[in-house]
Parts: structure tokens; sequence; C-alpha cells
């Protein structure tokens, strides 16, 4: 755990603050840190998938190249002349891994906005341009699998799909007017993403619907021991995959091996660290913004060069008492 710098005239709060931890005093619930962001949704068919573009309503802070816009409200930006809206993102793509990419716009004429995804992540530059005022497809480039636009609050939906290869991607958001400046063009919640199900995708924010709990995955079976727990509601098909955190309770458990539920939607989950209360039949099984219960487990060390405090290196252990 990493500190920005600090005065060293603050160490005594941060020492004091780290004194109430020791020996369990105050239990610190901690959770799976991977990035939440926004996800996309299939209708009808519940599956999501976490967004791969940081600030992606925030478009002060994507890079552009191009005037400055008319105006930004919330999660709409509005250009009246060609402006290039670029970003990174955030993980490398996998090669074999089909993914979406999706921007929102809107006209009162026709104009055009580009859609775009380059970088060692695709095999050739890739995108489709899209009339914001039909949502037609005015021309497309390099290796898309398929592209289209659904009406969406008086928007159009823009999307396109494309196989991953290893590497990083920049996506972009093109907005291609006229120099005169009359014709004005709104775009909001640019998405990439692996693809979920059937397309076009909807919208959700992450922190406020979960990933997969909607299917009410249960415990399977009363009186489970062991590194194995039988699971139940999960979709037939779906793969889960080594390394996620599910928990029961208030323990963390990571899958250590990937698993597939069967037709019955059922599935043998090998975690670790293994059961160590035998859980009820039916009890829910969370796997997303998973978290624990942990305490301090030594000291606290702090480092400090000069008359700044660089940081400080936490342990934690669980606290097993929630077990008892």
């Amino acid at each position: 755990m990493d500190l920005t710098d600090a005065p060293a005239s603050m160490l005594p709060q941060i020492e004091a603050a780290l004194r109430q931890l020791r020996g369990g005093l105050n239990l610190l619930r901690i959770g799976d840190m991977r990035r939440t962001g926004r996800v996309s949704v299939v209708p009808g068919g519940g599956a999501k998938e976490v967004q791969m573009l940081p600030w992606s309503s925030q478009w002060a802070r994507w890079g552009r190249i191009g005037p400055a816009p008319v105006a930004i409200a919330g999660e709409e930006v509005e250009v009246r002349q060609t402006t290039d809206y670029f970003q990174n993102a955030t993980a490398a793509l996998r090669a074999g891994v089909p993914y979406v990419a999706v921007v929102e716009a809107s006209a009162t004429v026709s104009a055009h906005v580009a859609l775009s995804v380059a970088g060692a992540g695709v095999a050739a530059p890739l995108g489709v341009v899209f009339d914001a005022l039909t949502g037609a497809v005015v021309s497309q480039y390099g290796p898309v699998n398929a592209c289209g636009a659904t009406a969406a609050g008086g928007r159009w939906r823009c999307w396109l799909t494309f196989g991953g290869q290893a590497g990083d991607v920049l996506a972009q958001a093109y907005a291609l007017l006229p120099a005169h400046g009359l014709i004005r063009l709104k775009m909001r919640r640019p998405i990439l993403a692996m693809q979920a199900g059937a397309l076009p995708p909807a919208y959700v924010p992450a922190d406020s619907v979960s990933v997969w709990d909607e299917y009410g995955v249960q415990v399977d079976g009363a009186g489970q021991t062991g590194a194995t727990l039988a699971t139940r509601n999960w979709p037939p098909g779906l793969t889960l995959r080594a390394g996620h955190w599910i928990s029961y309770g208030d323990g963390m458990h990571m899958l250590l091996e990937a698993a597939t539920p069967d037709a019955d939607g059922k599935a043998q989950l090998w975690i670790e660290p293994p059961i160590r209360r035998s859980p009820a039949d039916g009890a829910p099984v969370v796997v997303r913004n998973v978290t624990g219960l942990f305490k301090l487990k030594v000291s606290p060390k702090i480092r400090q060069e000069g008359m700044v405090v660089k940081g400080q290196t936490l342990t934690f252990e669980e606290d097993l008492n929630a077990y008892s």
C-alpha cells in the first residue's frame, strides 16, 4: 500500500490511525480491486463485460485533436468541427477473443462519426463511419467482423465487433464535420469491451448493477468440506476463469482452475483457501465486488525520506473469527 507524498508532520496521525488496526481492534474489509468502470449489457441475455476504456464519460480526460468542444454536459460532448477523441485501453487485448467497440451519437442533420481501433492488438487498423442522424453505416475499413446501430433514447448506439490479438490498442471517436462549423454532433458513452453474447449492447454503471448476481448463484448442497465448492444457477456454457474471486459469508476464495457449468447450471469450483465453515444449502455466492474481513498482522513499516513520508507497507491476514 503506497501513500502519496506526505509531510513528516503528519507521521503521528498516520501512526495513530494504523495503531487502531493492530490486534483486530478495527477490522478492514478488503475486496477484489480489479477495475470496474462501465460494463456492456446484452438485453435479455444478462451477460456483461467490464469496460476497457478509463474515464469513458469524462471527455476532458480523453486525448483530443481538433478544436475545443462547443459544450460538455455530463457524459455528452457536442462538437461542430472535425475533432478526434482518442484513448488507450486499460489492458492489452488477448488473441482469439472477440471485442466490441461502441459510441452513442446524435445529430439534427446528416453528420458522420467514425468509430475506430488501432494498435498492436488488432491485425490492422479498423473502423466504421456512421451517420449520426439515421444510424446508417456510411463506410467501413479493416478487419471488422460486424457493425450496426440501434436507436436508444434519442441517439444511435453505433457498434462494431472485431477479433483481438495480443497487444495494446487505441480507441477513437472521430467527428467528421464540414469546416463551416454549422453542423453539430453529439457523442457519449464510448466503450471497448470483450463481446458477450448477441449485440447490440446497452449500458449500466458497474457500481450500481452487479455483473453476475442477477443469476442468483447459490451453494449446491449442505455439509460441504474440502477445496471444492458445489454451486448452482450459473448460465450453462459460461466459462469461469481461474483467478476469479468468489465469496460466501465474510470469506474470499480464489478459483484455482477454470470451470464450465453443465447444462443444469451447476459447477464444481476448486477454491483456495478451502472451505472453512460449511455453508448452508442455497447460501448466496457473491462473484462481483467480493470482499472479506481482514486485520493487521504486524506493525506497519513506514518509509520516510528526509521530511517526507514516501509510503508504508501493511500486512493483513484474514479474520478467521468470522467463521467461528
